[in-house]
């Protein structure tokens, strides 16, 4: 009898163990498995973005204030000059107004043989030092007010030049901080500053149509072999910078009715808390408020049922 009890005991400990396994392998199976994010207080940076052409970083495009016949030319392509050197003498003239492009062999033929002894002279100097490019004018040119007249290059370092919408030129500022990237620099990122706005708006094509812009001239602070003239670069200029963010997941938000939500992870459970968000950046939202430092939050939120709180598994414990 002693016998047949003790195996009535261990039966029924085997029953209850394998009980015990059973409904805690069906609550794994029923229980949604998360994982969790800690919340925690991060830089997170304002920006506005725009892409642009690598160039040089300074070019003084030069053109004629008036109409005029060259005299004197005292460089040639490619030759460095300093600020406030001669580049070339010319007389001003009077051309008609309205010059039809079809005739302007026959005005050239009038000046050609024009006395301009009597003309008022000006010499045209180098606004900037640099290299002077882009040079094409020859003695006896007829130059008509507006035209190009050369180029001032400076060659000592590279910038990017931008086209900013009206609409966001009021938060660029010379000094921003400026982050450049792009397909041909083989995943590198260089930093830049912003060191000029444009004084006039120009309506440039996009591929919406046509917009005003203002053209930004982005510095390169750390330029090396692999970034060169005439690379495509996408420039994200930092307007505000706060160190103290909220940022969370995307994949940690919901929205219903009420408004935008997360799950806080609370006593095993998660339960919803809504929140409101201030922006929107690339590795996720800015919380104005709903959360803060320490907070646990359940960054799959998939997982769940759509409910105000439930019992949780924490992946991998």
């Amino acid at each position: 009898m002693r016998i047949k009890k003790y195996i009535t005991l261990l039966f029924i400990t085997a029953l209850i163990i394998i009980t015990i396994f059973a409904v805690g392998n069906f609550a794994k199976t029923t229980i949604p498995v998360v994982n969790i994010f800690n919340v925690i207080k991060s830089k997170s940076d304002e920006i506005v973005q725009s892409t642009g052409k690598v160039g040089y970083i300074n070019q003084k495009n030069v053109k004629a204030n008036y109409d005029c016949v060259v005299t004197d030319i005292f460089i040639k392509e490619n030759d460095n000059v300093k600020k406030n050197d001669e580049i070339l003498k010319v007389a001003v003239v009077e051309l008609p107004s309205n010059i039809d492009m079809g005739n302007i062999s026959k005005i050239i033929d009038k000046y050609k043989n024009y006395d301009i002894s009597q003309a008022e002279y000006k010499t045209i100097v180098a606004p900037e030092s640099g290299t002077v490019t882009s040079f094409k004018i020859q003695k006896g040119d007829i130059i008509t007010k507006g035209t190009g007249l050369f180029t001032i290059t400076d060659k000592s370092g590279l910038s990017v030049k931008l086209n900013i919408n009206e609409n966001q030129i009021s938060k660029i500022q010379e000094g921003q901080s400026v982050t450049i990237t792009g397909n041909a620099f083989d995943k590198k990122s260089y930093t830049g500053k912003v060191i000029s706005i444009a004084d006039e708006a120009e309506e440039t094509a996009t591929d919406i149509g046509r917009e005003t812009t203002i053209e930004v001239d982005v510095k390169v602070e750390n330029p090396d072999e692999e970034i060169k003239r005439g690379y495509t670069a996408k420039c994200a200029i930092i307007i505000a910078s706060d160190d103290s963010s909220i940022i969370v997941p995307y994949e940690s938000l919901g929205s219903d009715n009420k408004g935008d939500y997360v799950y806080k992870f609370q006593n095993r459970r998660a339960e919803k808390q809504y929140v409101i968000i201030e922006c929107e950046l690339t590795d996720g939202a800015k919380i104005k408020s709903g959360l803060k430092d320490g907070d646990r939050i359940i960054k799959n939120i998939s997982e769940l049922s759509d409910s105000e709180a439930q019992a949780i598994h924490i992946e991998g414990e």
